[in-house]
């Protein structure tokens, strides 16, 4: 009896069985090539397909049925692959519902896997009509591999949602560990904002004639250096008029 989707998987099985049954040492240079890139082709939408059955198996609580803790751990468990990248996979068959042009264009076959992953991971909480209004934008710049514009993109549209979040977020301080260094980011109302800076100032003090640090890096060195001064003193908060 035939069952939905299995008998296509089991074809599938049997192309790629076919493939690497090929003897590449017997290919011609032009063979070698065409089949590469066939493969990575059908790699790239097997990837789609891939993420689009993992966010099923998450939808419907699959995992769960089976006594999984999560539907990473279940797809590591049934195939092997590594938890983190099931993760991904999930994750990004979960995000294609909310991008349709960047779906359309990696069944097509004009994007690829990496480049849909950077497109949907783009997007800033808050600014997603925005980001909606950029789709076919940066889907054409995937298809064309101008990767960098991509990027360039990208960054412009999260820097304009940053900016518009600064500006309507109450006050609020983020720090967040990025490799081996940490990002801070948020908003100070004015009271606070004063006093922050006077502090930096401060601590900064003038630069000596061999200080080739930009005043980025001279204030994150005194932002250092008030929180070590802070810590080594023992003070508790103090209030600031």
């Amino acid at each position: 009896m035939f069952v939905y989707g299995v008998g296509m998987a089991m074809s599938l099985r049997m192309a790629i069985d076919e493939v690497l049954g090929l003897d590449v040492s017997l290919m011609t240079d032009a063979a070698v090539r065409d089949q590469f890139v066939e493969l990575r082709a059908c790699a790239e939408r097997m990837e789609l397909a891939c993420a689009r059955f993992a966010a099923a198996v998450e939808r419907r609580g699959i995992a769960d049925a089976d006594g999984a803790v999560s539907t990473p751990a279940w797809v590591q468990h049934h195939t092997g692959q590594l938890r983190a990248e099931a993760r991904v996979s999930v994750r990004t068959g979960l995000a294609l519902d909310e991008f349709p042009l960047v779906e359309a264009a990696w069944v097509a076959g004009e994007i690829t896997g990496s480049a849909a992953r950077q497109i949907m991971a783009g997007r800033r909480e808050g600014a997603e009509a925005e980001y909606a209004e950029v789709e076919a934008e940066l889907v054409d710049l995937a298809s064309h591999r101008e990767f960098r514009s991509l990027r360039r993109a990208i960054g412009h549209y999260q820097l304009r949602a940053d900016d518009h979040r600064a500006l309507v977020e109450p006050e609020g301080l983020f720090l967040n560990r990025v490799g081996r260094c940490w990002a801070i980011s948020g908003t100070l109302d004015e009271a606070t904002g004063t006093f922050v800076r006077t502090a930096l100032n401060t601590a900064m003090a003038a630069p000596s004639a061999d200080d080739t640090r930009t005043p980025g890096q001279r204030r994150a060195a005194a932002l250092g250096l008030i929180a070590k001064t802070f810590n080594d003193t023992g003070h508790g908060q103090s209030e600031h008029t």
